[in-house]
């Protein structure tokens, strides 16, 4: 598993753009590997999760500022990466969808090494920016669930929680560029299914 990590860290560093890394890894194998399983019946509640999956990374992208702020609005009341819990939900969806081991292992496989690593790397590059405005979030939101603090926190200020929300900001972040992906994918697989 080190070498394994080393080997991730290494290439995930190689990469120009390291965000890009992460999409590349995952939409390849979001978008071909249902192909394999063209014609297989298909479990809903992967659609179910999937589509939460997509809720939360929407939710969460009207909010997003990259590179701008701390946002701490939002999901990110409760979750420190709303949209890496969104990724990982939508994985889910299609492991669940398709319901095959092949599929479990190579997507849930990629998806937790992937923002595994994402997560470690953002988490030092966000402490040494904001210091200890993200070290106050970090004690009340988890990586990607809430922590008791969050609920209470989120429960006392509901307007943080429900509050803001900018379309302009979801569509500035591009994020309709995912739920149309997740709608093409679900789409081809319910058509194909028997």
């Amino acid at each position: 598993m080190n070498a394994l990590s080393r080997g991730l860290n290494w290439l995930y560093s190689a990469t120009i753009d390291r965000s890009k890394f992460r999409e590349v890894a995952q939409r390849y194998t979001v978008f071909i590997l249902p192909l394999f399983f063209w014609g297989r019946a298909i479990d809903d509640r992967g659609l179910l999760i999937a589509a939460v999956g997509v809720f939360i990374r929407a939710w969460a992208a009207g909010y997003l500022k990259k590179d701008q702020e701390l946002t701490q609005g939002g999901p990110y009341v409760l979750a420190r990466h709303p949209l890496y819990l969104g990724s990982c939900l939508l994985a889910l969806g299609l492991i669940v969808a398709l319901h095959h081991w092949a599929v479990t292992v190579l997507l849930g496989g990629i998806t937790a090494l992937t923002y595994a690593h994402t997560i470690r790397h953002e988490e030092k590059n966000l402490n040494a920016r904001f210091g200890t405005a993200y070290a106050e979030l970090s004690r009340r939101a988890g990586p990607l669930w809430p922590k008791p603090a969050g609920l209470l926190y989120a429960l006392r200020t509901p307007g943080a929680v429900f509050g803001g929300f900018s379309f302009r900001q979801y569509l500035r972040n591009r994020e309709y560029e995912c739920l149309t992906g997740a709608v093409a994918v679900f789409a081809i697989l319910y058509y194909s299914a028997p």
